[in-house]
């Protein structure tokens, strides 16, 4: 637990200085051993960030993020990981957008019907899940709402194999 101290004059100085640089209060606080609001009270309120620091991206180039998420390419966490934002933001933007996800595309009566007739052509269920960036487990239950037979998992059997 912190010490319920003040900062002397030099410290919030220094506080100050090294907020401005990017350090975060939490950060802060656990190299002064101090309360994170002893750090807040050491940092004027015009020069406080908003919560988590970050500032808003409006660069994101969601010309390209969309038709990659959308397609299954990658999903919503891979892309905030390679634009350097968190997934909640990159969700945000994608609804903005009006992206669909791979799932909800999919999940329509004819994204099922699709599906379920690529599966007869002897599609299985991984090549289903990597192709629409959904997993084996939700491509088994959408199939499993139509009238298609599951086969059983192992090597593909071809005719002339008996």
């Amino acid at each position: 637990m912190p010490a319920h101290r003040a900062l002397t004059a030099k410290q919030e100085r220094e506080v100050r200085t090294l907020y401005a640089h990017g350090l975060n209060s939490t950060e802060l606080a656990e190299r002064y051993s101090v309360t994170h609001k002893t750090i807040l009270k050491a940092i004027p309120q015009n020069e406080r960030r908003t919560s988590g620091g970050s500032t808003l991206r409006k660069d994101l180039p969601m010309d390209e993020i969309v038709p990659r998420y959308e397609s299954g390419e990658s999903s919503a966490a891979v892309l905030a990981d390679e634009y350097g934002v968190s997934a909640t933001t990159l969700k945000r933007r994608l609804q903005d957008a009006g992206a669909m996800s791979p799932l909800a595309r999919i999940s329509t009566p004819q994204g099922i019907r699709a599906l379920a007739q690529e599966y007869d052509n002897g599609a299985t269920l991984d090549s289903l899940s990597a192709r629409y960036g959904v997993s084996r487990p939700k491509i088994k239950r959408l199939l499993e709402e139509t009238e298609v037979t599951i086969r059983r998992r192992g090597p593909a059997r071809s005719s002339h194999s008996r």
